[in-house]
């Protein structure tokens, strides 16, 4: 792990980006002593700005109210709900 000021980072970008890339966690300090840690996203995480987020919640909920849901009432019935929504 590596632990740097944001002065160092800014002045050598690319060359802690490539370290991200590879795996390396880096911790970034401030000199009020805040501290962020920069990891690359994975193919499971989901970057969406607010408007977007609203708009699928809004989707969502238009589609509950047509009826356009799946119900199921057992721990069997979400397994092959699940199951089903992989393929």
């Amino acid at each position: 792990m590596l632990v740097i000021s944001l002065r160092e980072f800014r002045g050598r970008q690319g060359f802690y980006v490539n370290k991200i890339k590879r795996g390396e966690d880096v911790i970034l300090k401030t000199r009020d002593n805040f501290s962020m840690k920069l990891v690359p996203l994975t193919k499971n995480d989901t970057v969406m700005t607010k408007e977007e987020f609203e708009a699928k919640l809004d989707q969502s909920f238009q589609q509950a109210l047509e009826g356009k849901v799946i119900r199921f009432d057992s721990k069997k019935g979400l397994s092959k709900l699940l199951r089903e929504y992989k393929k």
